[in-house]
């Protein structure tokens, strides 16, 4: 059970599923400050009840496993996270041999992070015309900011 839950009652109380009771002496769970608690009790509840622990091992494994599942959907919206904050630097890299004066290439990636309408539309009619273009040999892909970025996940 999370200690973050909306229930304060005691572990030992009746009103708290059996399965629940069982997991409680592996501690609280592996959250951050910020994520929901429920959420997680709720994802270990399911686990629990599909695997029906029969024993202290099975017990265990359900933990790590509803340990592990969240800690992958948290490495997921991290990724997503740094993929969403950094992908306007790999347009600007794409856009510094196609727009001339430093700042147009930096306004418009920025519009276009931020999801403005017209930017949008810019940086999607400019594909086309952009193909034919002898830079597009060396275009930097929108992933590099990631690649440069990436060992943030790692630590």
């Amino acid at each position: 059970m999370s200690t973050e839950s909306s229930s304060k009652t005691e572990i030992t109380s009746s009103n708290i599923p059996e399965w629940a009771r069982r997991l409680a002496w592996l501690g609280p769970p592996p959250l951050f400050e910020g994520e929901d608690a429920a959420a997680y009790d709720e994802r270990l509840a399911r686990i629990a009840r599909a695997l029906k622990p029969a024993d202290i091992f099975e017990e265990i494994w359900a933990r790590d496993i509803a340990d592990l599942d969240w800690e992958v959907s948290r490495l997921r919206r991290l990724q997503a996270s740094l993929m969403t904050s950094a992908a306007y630097e790999g347009l600007q890299k794409v856009l510094e041999p196609l727009l001339e004066p430093y700042p147009q290439q930096v306004d418009l990636a920025r519009a276009w992070a931020a999801r403005d309408k017209a930017a949008i539309k810019r940086v999607d009619e400019r594909p086309s015309r952009w193909l034919a273009s002898p830079w597009t040999q060396s275009w930097p892909t929108l992933s590099a900011p990631i690649s440069t970025n990436s060992s943030a996940l790692s630590e």
